[in-house]
Order: structure tokens, then sequence, then C-alpha cells
């Protein structure tokens, strides 16, 4: 596949440009302040500050590493973004003159190894709908229940009634 860049939009690339710079420009800020600031406290130390009156304890340290990364990053936001969009201009005019950048893409492949066996099989593999529910199990009414006997033909039905003494030892009935 080829490809060709005919233009590049400015006012995307402004907005893109701008806040890239702000976050490079505030990290860039911070590293430029701890450096000044460890650099202007060895340089107190030593004494190489101090000059007609200037004493270097009565600044701030502190506004410096506050101050330098809001700084830095508002100046370099601004004029990287101005230089960008000035290139950004250029390389319009001159694709409009001579053509734009060309590009040659290809589809890359990537080269998956082969699957592993699993230890354990999958229970499913594909993922529709769950299985309908089993149909309900048929409920039998239970028979009704009979009432104890009462009468005197189910005492004769039932046997002799158990011998409960212990110490007699004869089964005869009473």
């Amino acid at each position: 596949m080829r490809y060709e860049i005919k233009s590049i939009p400015i006012w995307p690339f402004t907005k893109v440009s701008f806040f890239y710079n702000l976050v490079i420009g505030f990290i860039i800020g911070l590293f430029y302040a701890m450096i000044a600031g460890l650099l202007a406290t060895v340089m107190a130390e030593l004494s190489l500050i101090e000059a007609d009156g200037f004493e270097y304890d009565s600044l701030p340290i502190g506004f410096l590493m506050v101050l330098m990364p809001f700084l830095c990053a508002f100046f370099c936001a601004a004029f990287n973004t101005v230089a960008g969009i000035v290139l950004i201009f250029v390389y319009n005019l001159i694709a409009r003159l001579v053509g734009g950048l060309e590009l040659n893409l290809s589809a890359v492949e990537e080269e998956t190894p082969p699957p592993s066996k699993p230890a354990v099989k999958p229970a499913r593999t594909e993922y529709g709908p769950p299985p309908p529910p089993p149909p309900p199990q048929s409920v039998r009414p239970r028979p009704p229940m009979e009432p104890p006997p009462t009468s005197a033909a189910a005492d004769e039905d039932a046997g002799p009634p158990p011998n409960n003494n212990r110490n007699d030892e004869s089964n005869e009935p009473l």
C-alpha cells in the first residue's frame, strides 16, 4: 500500500503540539529548577555569589523551585508550537509544489506459537445462551394417612401386648 501525505492541517497540530510542549516544558522546568537550586546552594556555601552587599541567603530557593517549572512550560509551549506551525506551513507549501511525503505500508502478520494442549478440557467452547433448565419433576400426592384403629377388632389384629416386666420370666399373657 502506498500513501502520500499531501498536507497537514494546522489547527489540530497546534492543539496537540501546545499541550505536548506544555507537559514536556513543565517536566524540563522541574529538572532545571532542581539543578539550579542545587548549584545556587553550593555556590552560596562556597561564598561565590556574594558581591556588593548581595547575599544569596536572602533569595528564596523555594520561589525558584515553584516558578521555574511554570515559566519553562509556558515558554516551551509557546516557542515550540510557533516553530512547529512554521514548519507545517513550509511543508504544506513544498508538498503542493513537488508532492507530499510517500509512505509504503504493508500488513505484518504476527507469528503465533501453536496452541498448547490444555490440561483440562473446557466444558463449553461457545458462549451462547445458557441451556434451558430441566423440566420440573412430577410430584405425586401422598396417599391420605389412615387413622389408627380404635375398635376391638384392631386389638385382636395387633396381637398380645409386649411384656415389659423383666423379673417375670414367663411369657404368658396376663
